[in-house]
């Protein structure tokens, strides 16, 4: 599973002096922002909250967080826009998979040179004036393909040059606007905020190809990916909207190089009891999973002799499977823990998977597939909630960049030993109900860490 920023640490626990995190300690932090709070300081749900945060579910996101999202919506549609439109660019341009590998490539490379950096330029920096930048940069660098085009001057590698800049500015982004969530909302709302942000990231993989497709036949693909810099300027506006503090109460990296705020980074995840099997097990999941999305198009059409519109029917089902537990994901928090959630959500992608590889009927795998990936991002959503959590805000960037660096460091190897086992086997449907049985045998450890206690860590 892979995996898509803040107050004073609200959803945290105090820090003892050595900048570790400590449950024994009272948050003596103001947490503006947050729910009531007892005498002792700490946020507390069975206390009566303020006036203000028991009107309507609207209001308790509040102005902010709604014009956030708005923005967000519409960037992500862009972003599903040029997902279809860049890759199909460079075919026209080239006819290459070889040049279509090279530009997949390029789309993870910068968060595994930038990714920790990154994180540390986000926690030293103003995450929402980091986020304007990197959008407004964006939306300029995607614009220049629509120029180049204009001017019979683009080549494969200047849309290569734009998709590796864009990654670049993504890997400081991504952990920016994660940071920024437990700003902007109430901590009892995180995880439905993010399953809102993660429901239009999936309608967008449906609706932006979709988009492509039915411009394309009176608009050149080179002319349509200006609806993607369209967007990102949308969103600049959103950001510019906002009025709270993306950083509020959060102190700033008192050292004097970034190379130790990174160090600093790693040494909170990695000495931290949850973190630390969290990353490590969805490294695993991740290691684990690769193959089954690389592969799709041959599993379907190797076990189900399915057409091009079948097999493209897999897909259409990730991306409802996604929409779907992306806003059940709150209601299903309420009545689990944070740690259940996640373990059981890991038990139950293995199952699935299991099954897509072993049923017969096509139109049961297709089910299953989606409710498999649906799970998935429910154990995203639960994931990145319980950093946001946990995690001082100062740290939130590093942390966040650290956890996307070691997943998806792992994506090629995952890539590489998929394919060998391919090979092997020979079966790509027995391939996928092992993978299943893999994914079973990962989660099963982590029952007996930290993570099913997860969320004792958890103080707002």
């Amino acid at each position: 599973m892979t995996e898509p920023d803040s107050t004073d640490g609200g959803g945290r626990g105090a820090e003892s002096p050595t900048g570790r995190w400590n449950p024994a300690e009272p948050d003596s932090n103001d947490g503006g922002g947050r729910g009531a709070e007892s005498p002792t300081g700490r946020w507390n749900p069975a206390e009566p909250p303020a006036a203000a945060e028991t009107r309507a579910d609207s209001f308790r996101f509040g102005t902010d967080f709604t014009t956030f999202w708005i923005g967000q919506s519409i960037s992500n549609l862009g972003t599903g826009v040029t997902t279809f439109a860049l890759p199909l660019i460079i075919f026209k341009l080239t006819g290459s998979a070889g040049y279509l590998a090279a530009a997949n490539a390029l789309t993870y490379l910068p968060f595994l040179l930038f990714g920790l950096f990154m994180g540390a330029l986000i926690d030293r920096t103003d995450r929402r004036r980091f986020m304007i930048a990197a959008n407004a940069c964006r939306g300029l660098l995607i614009g220049s393909i629509a120029l180049l085009y204009a001017t019979h001057q683009l080549s494969v590698w200047s849309v290569l040059a734009v998709i590796f800049a864009m990654a670049t500015l993504n890997a400081g982004y991504l952990p920016a606007q994660l940071a920024a969530i437990p700003s902007l909302v109430q901590p009892d709302e995180v995880v439905r905020a993010n399953g809102r942000l993660q429901a239009t990231v999936s309608a967008a993989w449906i609706l932006g190809p979709a988009l492509v497709a039915a411009l394309v036949v009176v608009v050149p693909v080179q002319v349509v990916v200006l609806i993607d810099a369209f967007a990102y300027f949308c969103s600049v506006v959103s950001l510019l909207l906002v009025r709270r503090s993306f950083d509020a109460a959060a102190r700033r990296p008192a050292h004097a190089s970034v190379l130790g705020d990174v160090g600093e980074g790693l040494r909170y995840v990695l000495g931290h009891p949850v973190l630390r099997p969290l990353s490590i097990m969805t490294g695993l999941f991740v290691l684990v999973d690769t193959t089954t999305a690389a592969q799709l198009v041959l599993f379907a059409k190797d076990h189900f002799h399915a057409g091009d519109s079948q097999a493209g029917l897999f897909y259409t089902a990730t991306g409802v499977g996604l929409l779907v537990f992306s806003l059940s994901a709150a209601r299903i928090q309420r009545r689990a823990s944070f740690g259940k959630v996640v373990l059981v959500a890991g038990l139950v992608k293995g199952f699935f998977l299991v099954l897509v590889g072993l049923t017969p009927w096509y139109w049961t795998a297709l089910v299953l597939w989606g409710l498999s990936d649906g799970v998935t991002m429910l154990y995203n959503i639960n994931t990145v909630s319980l950093r946001q959590l946990i995690v001082p805000r100062e740290l939130l960037g590093r942390v966040m960049s650290v956890g996307s660096v070691l997943a998806w460091s792992v994506i090629p190897l995952g890539s590489l030993l998929g394919g060998l086992a391919l090979g092997a086997i020979g079966s790509v449907a027995l391939v996928y109900a092992l993978i299943g049985v893999l994914h079973l045998a990962v989660a099963v450890p982590f029952f007996f860490t930290a993570l099913p206690r997860a969320d004792r860590y958890v103080t707002a």
